[in-house]
């Protein structure tokens, strides 16, 4: 993925003056200040700062090539590769110093890794001893959601990776505050944009996804579940057990939808690598759905006709279940098959969406300066995306599929064929 240019660096977290390790502009001439500690067993001659990675000072040598290769400004590095070369199991529930889950491989680098350390007279450690609390101002961090950023922090010393989470975060000067059980390399990292659009089977890396895809890409809602993931599955008798325990039959289903895909967004490209899950409202092109099956099936005595003329009805709708529908997903990179059993539905214009996020996060934020607790919403915030449709109009309304996605790749939804 590619991340944003690193001369957005860390701003004013410390003024620690060291020799640059990369032809880079040194820490000094864009950190102009120390950070401050909020808590921590540090004696008076010990501060706290942050300086320009010293890879020769690792004991763990993986550790320096992971730094070095993701600095190099040359070099392409995707969080995927990263985690891979640091051994990070992301097929187990990764969690956050604060206990709070999180899907690494849907974030990228915002900032090249610095050194947080600590210096005592002309003595640097990467040793602690206990946590530090610290509040530190990143320039990177200036207009961003708490709720999309994390630290990565890597001990140089076990090779142990952190994703440090981000306490308190003021928008307007990139301060944050943040709690680290170990000090060495750290870098600000993003949630990546998913994207719901058009499927693209050619960028597809399982061949057998590609041609189910390329089938149907034309296709709009009516198709059978059948036509759609028969030549992916195993089964002779057509039929399939979901996560539930529910057992379906392929023949029984018919798309309320077309394929649509979601995707990682890249700058000029898309991806489909993921491990994980992420929890998602996925919002899917009002022209690529048949809504009014979906919204009948959900009311008989709604009035299609009314609403056929006035879109902005489907949005008084209260989110909603159909009993025995389901959501299908082909992961176009492995092409394994994701199922998601009875997904709560609603209807929404993007910005609404954006707008109510954006209330919810003030929300938090309001809360954190009362010093009250997270919410167990708030808890999810690391996990949670607004799927943007890129065919979406601001002058229609959107069907928001809510659940948790287990890949990328093409999907629709499917409901039980009334004959």
């Amino acid at each position: 993925m590619k991340r944003k240019y690193f001369s957005i660096l860390l701003a004013a977290m410390t003024i620690a003056a060291s020799a640059n390790v990369y032809a880079a502009p040194s820490i000094g001439q864009i950190i102009p200040e120390a950070p401050k500690v909020v808590e921590g067993n540090l004696s008076n001659k010990q501060e706290l700062i942050v300086k320009d990675v010293d890879t020769g000072a690792y004991k763990d040598k993986k550790v320096a090539e992971v730094v070095t290769k993701v600095n190099d400004d040359n070099t392409k590095v995707n969080m995927n590769e990263i985690l891979k070369d640091l051994k990070v199991d992301t097929t187990e529930t990764i969690k956050t110093n604060t206990n709070q889950k999180v899907n690494p491989s849907l974030y990228e680098p915002l900032t090249p890794f610095v050194d947080l350390v600590i210096k005592e007279d002309d003595k640097i450690t990467y040793e602690t001893n206990g946590a530090i609390k610290t509040t530190l101002t990143i320039e990177a961090a200036k207009d961003v959601k708490k709720k999309d950023v994390l630290l990565m922090q890597i001990d140089p010393t076990t090779g142990k990776v952190a994703f440090v989470a981000i306490e308190k975060l003021d928008k307007a000067t990139g301060e944050v505050t943040a709690t680290f059980d170990s000090l060495g390399p750290v870098m600000l990292i993003e949630k990546v944009p998913v994207v719901t659009k058009k499927v693209s089977p050619e960028k597809y890396a399982d061949k057998k996804v590609a041609d189910a895809a390329e089938k149907l890409k034309d296709q709009k809602a009516g198709f059978t579940l059948t036509d759609f993931i028969d030549d992916l599955t195993d089964t002779e008798n057509k039929e399939v057990t979901l996560d539930n325990g529910q057992t379906i039959n392929l023949d029984d289903y018919v798309s309320a939808s077309s394929l649509i895909d979601m995707a990682i967004k890249m700058s000029d490209d898309y991806s489909y690598d993921m491990s994980g899950s992420l929890d998602a409202q996925v919002n899917c092109d009002i022209d690529s759905v048949d809504w009014k099956s979906l919204v009948t099936a959900n009311d008989a005595d709604f009035d299609v006709d009314t609403a056929e003329g006035d879109l902005s009805l489907l949005t008084e709708i209260e989110p909603f279940t159909i009993p025995d529908s389901i959501v299908v997903q082909a992961d176009a990179s492995t092409g394994e098959l994701n199922y998601l059993a009875e997904p709560e539905l609603s209807f929404a214009y993007p910005e609404k969406e954006e707008e109510e996020a954006e209330e919810a996060e003030e929300a938090d934020d309001a809360d954190e300066t009362a010093d009250t607790d997270e919410t167990a919403d708030a808890e999810d915030d690391l996990m949670s995306w607004i799927v943007k449709d890129e065919a979406g109009s601001s002058e229609q309304p959107n069907l928001v599929i809510k659940g948790e996605f287990k890949g990328m790749g093409p999907l629709a939804i499917f409901t039980k064929d009334a004959k």
